[in-house]
């Protein structure tokens, strides 16, 4: 309001304002206290726990995504290494068959004194007989069966956690 009759007496010019001692002036050091107070906010124990559990989840993802890459790497490797050995070997299986040579294995069981079969030589098995079979343990009890099943449960995870890292 001050500046609105001001422009009206003064015309614009300070020297001929008389009301400047009236009014009340705001300096920027009061204006930044001011702020400076509302701007302050605590930090509760709740808040550094959630940022330290924030902080830990990012770390253990970062570890995860190193051991994932690692192991597209050996994948990587192991399918480059299985696809040569595919190569390779269908090469020894064709050469391989390449050098069977039926008529100098027929010739060599011939000078073993080895002959064809004949139709005399024939064997025949009489199956027609009755089946019998015999329980030499009995089943184990329900509790015995589930002691025993927790048991290969934990030698399989000792197992699996107990393998390097390569």
């Amino acid at each position: 309001m001050a500046y609105m009759y001001r422009r009206v007496m003064t015309d614009g010019s300070e020297a001929y304002d008389l009301t400047i001692g009236e009014r009340e002036r705001v300096t920027p050091r009061k204006a930044a206290r001011h702020t400076a107070k509302q701007a302050k906010t605590s930090v509760t124990a709740f808040g550094v726990a959630m940022a330290f559990a924030v902080v830990f989840v990012l770390v253990l993802q970062l570890f995860a995504q190193q051991r994932l890459y690692e192991s597209k790497t050996q994948v990587a490797v192991l399918q480059r290494e299985y696809n040569e050995l595919t190569e390779q070997q269908g090469k020894l299986r064709s050469e391989y068959e390449s050098k069977i040579n039926f008529a100098a294995i027929e010739a060599q069981a011939a000078r073993l004194g080895m002959s064809k079969p004949t139709g005399a030589e024939t064997v025949y098995i009489n199956l027609s007989g009755e089946d019998r079979g015999e329980v030499l343990a009995t089943a184990p009890t329900t509790l015995t069966a589930l002691a025993r099943l927790t048991d290969d449960a934990f030698a399989n995870l000792e197992a699996y956690l107990a393998q390097p890292e390569s």
